[in-house]
């Protein structure tokens, strides 16, 4: 993306981040949005957006600050939405308010989005309604016993299957796959989910997982539909009464069900470590660097090292393969 040319140097000393305001506009007129600069320790009240950044080959443009911006159509798409909302307020969004090329910067920032999302209110994109997903949620809002008949009736059984099959389009969004949100969704103060023209509480969205998820358990008697659903919809099922542990955070998100597809979410390798940071504690956080001039594989070798038990006796290990010219990663250093 083609980043505006008047950023201004951030003071890292005073924790200082972006908030944008989008104006009130009419729904034809480009996105214009004015950005200040603020301390993280003096912001009272202010927002978030939750969003996957979409094909960065397709993008859209606005004005941040007088300058033209080109942004990817699946935020652009966000932002006008947003701008309907008279009460929006001030909102931090990482595409916008962080200097994306400036290295330097993301150093800075990226620690500090655990702080910046626990303050805040997120707003949560998930895209674009369609047909399928509308019908969901206006199926969803009804009450239960409008909205499912009994199961052991025959057409009963066919209108569960038709809404497990609405469901589908609404849980394929490319937001359920992408790290960052993971911890986005973990860490907000309040959430508001966002569909199209369609808002719902995170209370609402919980319960409504909570019966599509009960509706296929009934239903799928091999279980294929429901393991899809649940490596999609993994971030609902963080327990957030429990402090995350590391090494089960690392190595869950390993595996191939939750890595993000880098064509389609706009991140680079280094993220799917550094979009999990803010869900360790303090004290295991330091033990991984935040750097984006640090190769990728260089990044991984950090996690392991901070989540494998008695690392001395491994510490060999680090100079006969990762400082190899080869740039390839490890066998013994997980490859996210």
């Amino acid at each position: 993306m083609n980043q505006h040319p008047s950023y201004v140097k951030l003071d890292y000393a005073r924790r200082e981040i972006r908030l944008l305001t989008i104006l009130g506009d009419d729904d034809d007129y480009l996105v214009r949005c004015m950005t200040r600069t603020t301390s993280l320790d003096d912001c009272q009240n202010f927002n978030a957006l939750s969003y996957s950044w979409g094909d960065p080959e397709v993008t859209a443009l606005i004005m941040v600050d007088y300058h033209v911006m080109s942004v990817t159509l699946n935020l652009e798409k966000a932002l006008r939405q947003l701008r309907r909302s008279a009460q929006l307020g001030e909102i931090w969004i990482d595409a916008i308010c962080i200097n994306q090329a400036d290295n330097s910067e993301k150093n800075h920032q990226v620690p500090l989005m655990r702080h910046i999302y626990s303050a805040s209110n997120v707003f949560i994109w998930l895209g674009e309604s369609d047909d399928h997903s509308d019908e969901f949620i206006r199926i969803m809002k009804k009450p239960r016993n409008e909205a499912i008949p009994n199961h052991s009736d025959p057409w009963g059984s066919d209108m569960i299957a038709y809404i497990i099959s609405l469901s589908i389009n609404l849980v394929m969004k490319p937001w359920w796959e992408r790290t960052w949100t993971v911890q986005e969704l973990y860490l907000a103060k309040t959430v508001v989910f966002m569909c199209g023209n369609h808002t719902s509480s995170q209370s609402d969205a919980d319960a409504w997982i909570s019966y599509l998820w009960s509706l296929v358990e009934r239903n799928d008697s091999d279980h294929t539909l429901r393991d899809h659903i649940q490596s999609r919809l993994v971030s609902m099922h963080l327990d957030k009464s429990a402090k995350a542990k590391t090494r089960q955070l690392f190595t869950d998100w390993s595996s191939d069900s939750y890595v993000d597809d880098e064509r389609t979410v706009g991140i680079g390798p280094r993220d799917k470590v550094f979009g999990l940071l803010g869900l360790i504690p303090d004290h295991e956080l330091r033990r991984i660097p935040i750097d984006y001039g640090l190769e990728p594989r260089w990044v991984y070798y950090q996690v392991v090292r901070s989540i494998w038990p008695n690392w001395y006796y491994f510490e060999g290990l680090t100079y006969w393969q990762l400082l190899e010219d080869s740039g390839t990663v490890p066998s013994w250093v997980v490859d996210f």
